[in-house]
């Protein structure tokens, strides 16, 4: 190749290799920080509860984009009292947005407090602005730890009744299947919820049970053994969106097994050499472990024939004398050691 075209061919793969490099040093232009905005709630709800408010909605997890959401510094809470007069508690959200305020911030332990399980539940007083039959709508937005707020939730509407008194005359009482509670429903009422906690436990959760208008007893048949129950009771005045009277006194029971099994359903002697043997039916009672024997000698008294219960259905005894006429009977036990009422008696000669 002639010297003058080496030249220029050396000279453009300098060019080229120079450009390479140059290109390998470039950076892209920076990426634009991320961002951790909540996702809205979507499951809020509010009740009223005597002079109170609840509100309830899931502890929110995740951002906008669906990324996890790093923490939550807070919750707003916004509310719009509806014109006098408004038929119902609906309401455009773009009027929503741009007529609501914000009632107040819940934030560090105050919300800390507020966290039940993976929902966060608060309770604040009725504004004093708002009387019987007014309309409201609510709303709430998250403030995520990095300062980010969610877009709003869905709105939750609630008409404030008239104040029912609280339910009275609670009572207590304990049964074999279970703790029955009676009250007296005030008048005006809708119906009844029937509240239970453990007494280990702070606060109450949902309703044990919704009773009707004209029901005032319940038996708590999920109640268990051995355990420390609180109950209450509030009147419903309304049930969309739910509407609560105060609760009523509260009342403890200390819920334990005092209650003896039925007797074997019957019982027979039959005789044998130097003995007799019994065969039983079962108790009806399902905590049935096993049974006594009592046996009545001739001019004695019944006795205790088994030191222990025994649990199956027949039951030799031995050693009697013959010709000698011997009438026993069985009363059931429990696992917490109750004895039943005695079974018929079986009457046994000794052949």
């Amino acid at each position: 190749m002639p010297q003058p075209l080496r030249q220029i061919a050396l000279a453009t793969l300098a060019l080229t290799v120079a450009m390479g490099l140059a290109a390998c040093g470039r950076k892209d232009d920076p990426l634009p920080p991320l961002r951790y905005v909540p996702a809205p709630t979507r499951d809020l709800s509010v009740h009223q509860q005597g002079p109170d408010l609840i509100l309830n909605m899931a502890y929110p997890q995740s951002t906008t984009s669906g990324q996890a959401l790093p923490g939550l510094d807070s919750v707003e809470i916004w509310w719009h009292q509806l014109p006098a007069g408004a038929s119902s508690t609906e309401v455009p959200e773009r009027t929503f947005q741009a007529q609501a305020t914000q009632l107040f911030l819940l934030s560090g332990a105050e919300l800390q407090s507020s966290i039940v399980g993976d929902r966060i539940e608060t309770r604040f007083t009725v504004p004093e602005t708002v009387g019987e039959d007014s309309k409201t709508a609510w709303a709430v937005r998250s403030v995520g730890s990095t300062g980010e707020i969610s877009p709003f939730s869905n709105l939750a509407g609630l008409a404030f009744a008239a104040r029912l008194d609280a339910p009275s005359g609670i009572e207590l009482t304990p049964e074999v299947a279970g703790v029955r509670i009676d009250w007296t429903t005030p008048e005006g009422a809708v119906g009844s919820h029937i509240y239970r906690r453990n007494a280990t436990q702070r606060r109450f959760g949902q309703p044990l049970h919704q009773a009707e208008t004209d029901i005032s007893s319940f038996l708590d048949r999920s109640a268990r053994y051995s355990q420390r129950y609180i109950y209450t009771v509030r009147a419903i005045a309304a049930l969309d969106p739910l509407v609560e009277s105060d609760p009523s006194s509260e009342r403890e029971i200390h819920y334990r097994d005092t209650f003896a099994p039925a007797p074997p359903e019957s019982l027979i002697a039959l005789g044998e050499r130097g003995g007799a043997r019994l065969v039983m039916e079962a108790s009806p009672s399902r905590d049935a472990v096993g049974y006594i024997i009592y046996r009545e000698d001739p001019q004695a008294d019944f006795r205790r024939v088994t030191a222990d219960p025994v649990a199956s259905l027949e039951f030799r005894d031995s050693g009697l004398t013959t010709g000698l006429t011997y009438r026993y009977y069985a009363v059931a036990v429990d696992g917490a050691g109750n004895e039943g009422e005695p079974s018929s008696t079986a009457t046994v000669t000794v052949p």
